[in-house]
């Protein structure tokens, strides 16, 4: 009876899934989905990184027209 019992544990406890086309479908969706959170998470930084870039630029270039201006009017006067 034990011994029955034992191999009726052991075949129950063996349990192979086999995948399906819909749950084959949804983890290629989810492994699409992580891969282009990534890729546009690293396009935007990358872009804001730029942008930040280009407007302390900017404000540098500002920065230097007014003090070239505030030198000419000193050597004016």
């Amino acid at each position: 009876m034990l011994e029955n019992y034992h191999n009726h544990l052991i075949a129950d406890s063996v349990h192979v899934e086999t995948a399906t086309p819909n749950s084959v479908y949804i983890n290629t969706f989810i492994w699409f989905d992580i891969i282009i959170i990534h890729v546009v998470l690293f396009v935007a930084f990358n872009a804001y990184k730029k942008y930040r870039a280009t407007a302390l630029k900017r404000k540098v270039a500002t920065l230097e027209k007014l003090w070239l201006l505030e030198i000419n009017k000193k050597k004016a006067s």
